[in-house]
């Protein structure tokens, strides 16, 4: 009987350290794209999206042999 309760116990704290790593995750995952999103709006406040633009419309007639 207390070989099974030992292995509860074992069997309860894996799945306690499996949750905790699982909420890690979704902490570090929630908080890079947090991060992202804050990037991108203080780039289009900064007017970057125009020069963003004009970059790629560059990079594709080359591309294509125009520009």
């Amino acid at each position: 009987m207390l070989y099974t309760f030992y292995m509860f116990r074992e069997h309860e704290s894996m799945l306690y350290l499996l949750e905790r790593s699982r909420m890690k995750r979704q902490v570090m995952m929630f908080s890079l794209i947090g991060v992202g999103v804050l990037c991108m709006v203080v780039g289009a406040l900064r007017g970057e999206v125009d020069t963003v633009f004009a970059k790629a419309i560059r990079i594709c007639l080359e591309c294509i042999g125009i520009g």
